[in-house]
C-alpha cells in the first residue's frame, strides 16, 4: 500500500504483520494525534509487544515502525505526533471490536489519557482528547459517559476558534452521508442519538440518508427489546420529519404508543391523521373536534412540525380555531416560518385569500370577500 490516497482495504490490512496492524488498532481506538513516547506506554500497557527483543517500546525503537507505517501510507504524522489516516480510522476500529481488542485497548487509553481536573471542572488538553473519550464511550455503548464527555467538551470549546458545533460530533466519524457499517455497531439508544443528529445536519445539507433511514427501520424490524423500543419512541419526531420530506408517508402508518399521551406523541399523531385522514381527524386528535377541547400544549410546541396541526387550525371552517391559530402564533418564537404563518393568518381570516371559495368564484377567478 504505497498510495497515500488509497482507501481501507480489509484483506490489504489483514496482510500486515501482527505488529503493524496491533498499532494500527492502537492508533484508531485513541483517535486524537498521539505523540511516541505516551503511545510506546500504552502499547505497553495492551500488551503490544517489540519483535526486537523482550524490552517493552521505548521512543527509538517504535519510531521506526511508526515511519514504516507512514511511509506506506496508513497513518500521518505532524509536530511529532502521529495519528491513522481519517478515511481508515473508523474501519480499523470496528475490526479491533470485531477481533476482541477494543475493550481492552479502550479502557487503557482512558486511563493513559485522562482529563485533568480544574477547579473541580474537566479540562480537556485540546479538542481532539475530548473527542477521543467522547468516541470510545460512543463505541463501549456508555450513554451516560458520552453524554457527560460530550457536555464538557461543548462547554470548554464552545467559543474556540474550532467550535466543535462547526461540524457536530457524529458527522466526521461516520462521515458524509454517514456509513451504516459503522452505526450498525451501536446499541440502540446511543444509534438513536446518532440518528437525531446525523438526520438534522444531513436534512439541511440535502444528503442522501436513506440508508440510515433503512437501518433505522431494519434495527426497529428485527429487534423486540424494550431498549430498543425506547429508543425508537425517542426519535419519532426526527422520523416523522424526514418521512414527510422525503414523501414517505407510508411509514407514517405506524402510531405512537397509545399510553404515551405527552404532547410531542400527540403532535405526531395529529399529522398521521392530517395527511392519511384530513383536517377534522387531526383537529380531533390533538383535542379541537366538535366538543372545543383546548390542545394548546400540542400547537405550541418549539418544534417545526408543530406547524402542521397550525396550518390545519387554518384550514378549519370553525372561527373559533382561527382564533387558537392566532393565540399560539403570538405565543411562538419571532421566526422566518412564523412570520409566513402569521401573513397567511390575516389573509385567511380577513378574506383576501379564502379556503372556502366555491368552485364558481375558482372559475371566474374571483376572491370569495
Amino acid at each position: 500500500m504505497t498510495d497515500n490516497t488509497v482507501q481501507f482495504d480489509l484483506s490489504t490490512f489483514q496482510a500486515l504483520p501482527d505488529l503493524e496492524r496491533s498499532l494500527l488498532h492502537l492508533l484508531s481506538v485513541i483517535y486524537a494525534p498521539t505523540a511516541a513516547t505516551p503511545l510506546a506506554i500504552c502499547a505497553r500497557k495492551v500488551g503490544i509487544k517489540n519483535p526486537d527483543g523482550d524490552e517493552s517500546f521505548n521512543l527509538h525503537s517504535l519510531k521506526p515502525v511508526l515511519q514504516g507505517l507512514m511511509d506506506s501510507g496508513w497513518i500521518t504524522s505532524g509536530i511529532n505526533r502521529f495519528a491513522c489516516r481519517s478515511e481508515m480510522r473508523e474501519l480499523i476500529t470496528m475490526d479491533a471490536m470485531h477481533n476482541g481488542t477494543f475493550d481492552s485497548y479502550s479502557e487503557s487509553i482512558l486511563e493513559a489519557f485522562e482529563p485533568r481536573q480544574v477547579d473541580g471542572m474537566v479540562t480537556w488538553q485540546d479538542l481532539e482528547h475530548g473527542i477521543s473519550h467522547a468516541r470510545i464511550h460512543l463505541f463501549r455503548g456508555d450513554r451516560e459517559r458520552l453524554r457527560e464527555t460530550l457536555k464538557t467538551v461543548y462547554a470548554q470549546f464552545a467559543d474556540s476558534e474550532t467550535p466543535l458545533d462547526a461540524k457536530g460530533f457524529y458527522e466526521p466519524i461516520f462521515g458524509t452521508p454517514p456509513d451504516p457499517a459503522v452505526l450498525e455497531t451501536l446499541k440502540p439508544a446511543i444509534l438513536s442519538d446518532a440518528f437525531k443528529d446525523l438526520a438534522h445536519t444531513g436534512m439541511q445539507k440535502l444528503q442522501n440518508l436513506q440508508p440510515l433511514w433503512e437501518l433505522m427501520q431494519q434495527r426497529k424490524a428485527n429487534s423486540e427489546s424494550t431498549e430498543q423500543a425506547e429508543a425508537t419512541d425517542e426519535i419519532l419526531e426526527t422520523q416523522t420529519l424526514y418521512c414527510l420530506l422525503t414523501g414517505q408517508l407510508d411509514a407514517l402508518d405506524v402510531a405512537p404508543d397509545e399510553s404515551a399521551h405527552n404532547p410531542a406523541n400527540i403532535l405526531l399523531e395529529s399529522i398521521r391523521h392530517l395527511i392519511h385522514s384530513g383536517v377534522d381527524a387531526s383537529l380531533e386528535i390533538i383535542g379541537m373536534g366538535e366538543e372545543g377541547k383546548n390542545g394548546s400544549s400540542v400547537i405550541t410546541l418549539n418544534h417545526e412540525l408543530s406547524t402542521l396541526p397550525t396550518l390545519a387550525l387554518m384550514a378549519s371552517p370553525n372561527t373559533d380555531h382561527l382564533h387558537i391559530a392566532r393565540l399560539a402564533l403570538t405565543q411562538s418564537q419571532r421566526t422566518s416560518t412564523h412570520t409566513l404563518l402569521q401573513q397567511y393568518l390575516e389573509s385567511v381570516s380577513t378574506g383576501v385569500f379564502s379556503v372556502s371559495k366555491t368552485p364558481a368564484d375558482i372559475e371566474h377567478g374571483q376572491l370569495n370577500l
